[in-house]
């Protein structure tokens, strides 16, 4: 699979143009990880976004010495995962662990923010995405504080 053809099944992309679509794959790069394999630990510095071509990858926090991490999230093909790299620069609030071996795109931020300065549609339609994305994750954690005990 192409990496438009990715594109175009990623959220984040929708509603963009073939040639839309094409400007953002000049600025991807493809990379292999093995299962087991961290692909970014928890509070690196974060400057690319990530998407899954293929495999499973584990967002997971608070290991600490001997402690095993919680994974929090899992992340298949055609999602995307540390995209608060396009928001700020503050460090990963999560790591990122292939579950099998994967072929992630990868997105450096300051890349395709030169892409939404050639073209104000792509960097509105992105960014608008993720706006959405953010806010219904955000929305499902704000459900399990309340279901939670330590809540009530």
């Amino acid at each position: 699979m192409s990496i438009q053809e990715v594109l175009q099944g990623v959220g984040l992309f929708q509603g963009l143009s073939q040639f839309e679509i094409e400007s953002v794959a000049q600025v991807c790069r493809e990379k292999s990880y093995r299962r087991g394999e961290l692909v970014f630990g928890e509070n690196s510095t974060g400057d690319e976004l990530y998407i899954v071509k293929s495999g499973k990858v584990a967002l997971q926090m608070g290991g600490r010495g001997h402690q095993p991490s919680t994974v929090v999230h899992m992340v298949e093909p055609g999602q995307v995962f540390g995209e608060f790299a396009l928001i700020d620069r503050e460090s990963r609030a999560a790591g990122a662990k292939a579950v099998t071996d994967c072929e992630i795109l990868i997105v450096p931020r300051e890349d395709l923010y030169r892409v939404f300065e050639l073209s104000h549609h792509i960097g509105y339609v992105v960014m608008h995405h993720l706006a959405a994305v953010l806010a219904s994750r955000l929305r499902k954690t704000d459900l399990q504080l309340l279901a939670s005990e330590s809540w009530k």
